[in-house]
C-alpha cells in the first residue's frame, strides 16, 4: 500500500510539474523509495528522463523531421566538436577535413535517425563550449563532462562514465602515485576542463593542509597541455582516462599514466536549455541507439564498452 502511494505521489509530482507525460505507473510501483529524492533534489530530471524515453518512438522515424522537428529540419544541426580528443571526436589522420570517434559516430546516428542534416562547428573545448551556450552551434560533442555549474545553461543527455588520470613523462620521473604527491607540482589541462575544476579542488586540499598548492598553467586544448609536459614546464597532466589510455599509447611512447582517480563524472551530447526540440531528437535518437544495440557496438569498436552507462537526461 505504501509503495501504491508513494508511485501515485511520484505520478502527480511530474503532472504539477506541467510535465506532459509522467512515469507509467509500473516504473512508480518500481521504485517507490524516490519520493524523497524527488522532492529534495532532482524531481524535473527523474520527471523528465521518464516522460522522454517513453515518448521516444520505437524505431528510427526519419520521414518524419518536419514534424517532430520542424526548426532543426528546417535549418539543419550545427554539431560542436573538438578535433584533438580520441576516441571521442577528432580529425581523422587521413582526411582531417573529416571527424570520426565514438561520439561522433553516435550524435551521426542518432541525427539521422531523426533524419536531421547537420554540419561540424570545429574549435578548441572552451570555444566550442561557449559556442553551444551563445546559440553559435546546437549541440557539443568530445568528452563533456556533465557539471553541475555547466547544467545552469546546459542539458546533457549522458551516455559513458569516466575518471581522471595523470599523464607524466614516461617513466614517471617525479614518482607520482596518488593526489597528495601533485602538491606543488605544476600542472596544464584545456582552460574550464574537468582536469582544471579537479586541480583547483586538490589544491585547496594541498592548502589545508599546509602544503604547497598545485600550480596551473592554462592550455587551449589536451594536445597542448600535453606538449608542456614534453618540454619541461609542467609536472603532469590530468585528462580523462578514457582519453589518456589513447594519448599514452599514440605519442611514441612520450607519456605514462602514473594513476588514475576514480569519479562520479558522466560523458554525452550538450544542448542549450531552451532548445527542447534539439534536446529531445538527440535524446530519442541515442536512446533508440541503445535499444537496438547500436550504441554499445559502437563503443565496442572503440574499446569503451566498460564504459558504457544508461542513456540518462540530466538537466
Amino acid at each position: 500500500m505504501r509503495a501504491l502511494q508513494a508511485g501515485a505521489v511520484w505520478i502527480d509530482t511530474c503532472r504539477r510539474l506541467s510535465i506532459s507525460t509522467p512515469p507509467s505507473p509500473e516504473d512508480a510501483l518500481k521504485h517507490p523509495w524516490s519520493l524523497p529524492v524527488l522532492l529534495l533534489a532532482g524531481t524535473v530530471a527523474a520527471c523528465g528522463t521518464a516522460r522522454a524515453q517513453a515518448q521516444a518512438p520505437a524505431q528510427c522515424e526519419p520521414q518524419r523531421a518536419a514534424e517532430r522537428y520542424p526548426r532543426h529540419a528546417a535549418t539543419g544541426v550545427r554539431v560542436g566538436t573538438v578535433t584533438t580528443s580520441p576516441p571521442f571526436a577528432y580529425s581523422d589522420p587521413a582526411d582531417y577535413a573529416r571527424m570520426t570517434g565514438a561520439e561522433v559516430e553516435v550524435v551521426e546516428a542518432a541525427l539521422n535517425c531523426a533524419g536531421l542534416r547537420f554540419t561540424y562547428v570545429r574549435g578548441p573545448f572552451s570555444a566550442v563550449l561557449q559556442s553551444v551556450i551563445s546559440g553559435a552551434a546546437d549541440v557539443m560533442i568530445g568528452n563533456v563532462n556533465y557539471r553541475s555549474e555547466r547544467a545552469e545553461r546546459l542539458d546533457f543527455v549522458t551516455y559513458m562514465r569516466s575518471g581522471q588520470s595523470m599523464l607524466v613523462p614516461r617513466g614517471n620521473p617525479k614518482g607520482l602515485h596518488t593526489v597528495a604527491d601533485l602538491c606543488g607540482l605544476t600542472e596544464s589541462s584545456t582552460v574550464g576542463g574537468v582536469g582544471f575544476a579537479e586541480v583547483e579542488r586538490q589544491s585547496a586540499a594541498c592548502r589545508q593542509q599546509g602544503r604547497p598548492p598545485i600550480a596551473y598553467l592554462p592550455s587551449v586544448d589536451q594536445e597542448s597541455a600535453l606538449r608542456q609536459v614534453a618540454n619541461g614546464r609542467v609536472d603532469f597532466v590530468m585528462d580523462g582516462s578514457i582519453t589518456a589510455k589513447q594519448r599514452a599509447l599514440g605519442h611514441n611512447a612520450e607519456f605514462d599514466i602514473a594513476f588514475t582517480i576514480l569519479t562520479d563524472l558522466v560523458i554525452g551530447a550538450a544542448v542549450r536549455k531552451d532548445d527542447p526540440e534539439m534536446r529531445r531528437a538527440v535524446l530519442e535518437g541515442v536512446t533508440i541507439l541503445e535499444r537496438d544495440g547500436t550504441l554499445r557496438e559502437i563503443f565496442t569498436r572503440y574499446g569503451l564498452q566498460e564504459f558504457a552507462a544508461p542513456v540518462e537526461l540530466r538537466r
